[in-house]
């Protein structure tokens, strides 16, 4: 569910960004690059000088110490000086390097290391087989991919839902495999078990679990190999949610596929195979998805939401939820200038034209920030965060880093994910 690209990071209202697990697009063309990045359980974070520090838990050696242990402060991960970029997957981290070259480590049973080995824990960085030419890397929950400099692309790790190359064999692959049909590249980003890259073209190409129509090609069918979802459109801008997926196309509109149990496609009916527009958003400019709601930044500084409302997640003064019958996208309360988005499991947050951070939804684990208890059905300010450039969330908490390069962390602390030297 992570993205990494050489020209991405989280968005800022513009045709050109690119996209993260935490529910952002991708874009084509955006010339900043992801710096922080959350898994189920830790985080990573690359410093000014190019090192790589890591917080969290620790049980598959995703923290890159050379131990399993947990540590709740962030600590370097050695051997690494020269990275631009960092993906975290469930229990697996890959580090993008300057010289091309990709690092992972952590969980590796599936194959997710790419070094050729399926060892459950490797708590040292890893070179990937064969990877020398890397511009963009995304891991999903087991899995990884990389956009190579001549704009093939090549996954490894776990291949049940053929999140690799589109065919299910082999069931996973501890080295690299080429996604055939796939040139141009520019962005890839990954479901839980799927995967979807964004050619320069502004064309797309996904492959993977096909379950709920997820692929976008009109069938439920795995194919074998990577599809062109039936936009009918240019894609400026594409997030890919646990088992859905949403893109902005080149009229400022959404179109939605893939699983719809919440209604967070913003049509009727259980799923689609095919792209469906999101009546009611227009001037679109990025999307984020979370577990079952998805929202849209528009150019105008507002928010559209729809899909499940449980806990607020809509952000539309009520707790009501877009299941059953349709309910339309309605408009975020208490936000009318926000630049970028990013989404946890049932919360989303937005960066504000002022640096300030506003969240909604959920706060079950106190992930919106504001001190005090309980969801919130409207856009609330979070306690102490100003000048804020880069937001990522985990699943119940989230992370910001200001334009002077300090970050700050709230939410869920399980394993000591917030980095504050304490698991509270």
């Amino acid at each position: 569910m992570v993205v990494i690209v050489l020209l991405g990071i989280v968005g800022v209202g513009q045709a050109s960004q690119v996209r993260g697990d935490d529910g952002e697009s991708i874009f084509r063309n955006d010339a900043r690059q992801r710096e922080i990045s959350a898994g189920d359980e830790h985080t990573c974070m690359v410093q000014p000088d190019r090192t790589l520090r890591c917080w969290g838990g620790n049980q598959s050696g995703q923290l890159g110490d050379g131990t399993t242990v947990a540590s709740p402060t962030p600590i370097a991960v050695p051997g690494l000086t020269d990275v631009i970029a960092v993906a975290a997957g469930d229990e697996h981290t890959c580090a993008l390097r300057s010289n091309g070259t990709v690092s992972c480590w952590g969980a590796g049973f599936q194959g997710q290391i790419g070094n050729g080995s399926n060892v459950s824990t490797q708590p040292t960085p890893q070179p990937v087989f064969g990877i020398t030419t890397a511009i963009a890397i995304a891991t999903g929950e087991q899995h990884t991919c990389a956009v190579l400099a001549d704009g093939t692309m090549r996954c490894w790790g776990r291949n049940t839902s053929a999140q690799l190359t589109g065919s299910t064999s082999p069931s996973s692959s501890s080295t690299p495999l080429a996604v055939p049909g796939v040139t141009g590249a520019r962005a890839v980003t990954a479901g839980a078990h799927h995967t979807c890259a964004l050619l320069v073209s502004g064309s797309l190409r996904c492959w993977g679990s096909n379950t709920a129509g997820g692929i976008g090609i009109g069938t439920t069918s795995t194919t074998s190999a990577p599809a062109e979802p039936l936009l009918g459109s240019t894609a400026l801008a594409v997030a890919a949610g646990k088992f859905h997926t949403c893109a902005v196309v080149a009229d400022g509109s959404v179109v939605c596929w893939g699983s719809n149990s919440s209604r967070q496609l913003g049509t009727t009916g259980d799923w689609s195979s095919t792209p469906v527009p999101v009546a009611g958003v227009a001037g679109a400019s990025t999307i984020t998805a979370g577990l079952d709601t998805t929202c849209a930044l528009l150019q105008n500084g507002s928010v559209r939401c729809w899909g499940s409302g449980t806990l607020g997640s809509l952000g539309n003064g009520s707790g009501t939820s877009s299941s059953g019958s349709l309910r339309p996208p309605t408009t975020v309360s208490n936000l009318t200038d926000a630049v970028a988005l990013t989404s946890g499991e049932r919360h989303t947050c937005a960066i504000r034209a002022t640096g300030a951070l506003s969240c909604w939804g959920s706060n079950s684990s106190g992930q919106l920030g504001t001190g005090a208890s309980g969801f919130s059905v409207a856009a609330v300010g979070v306690i102490g965060v100003t000048a804020i450039d880069q937001v990522r969330s985990g699943n119940q908490s989230v992370c910001a880093k200001a334009t002077t390069g300090g970050v700050s962390c709230w939410g869920s602390n399980v394993s000591g994910l917030l980095w504050n030297g304490s698991t509270t």
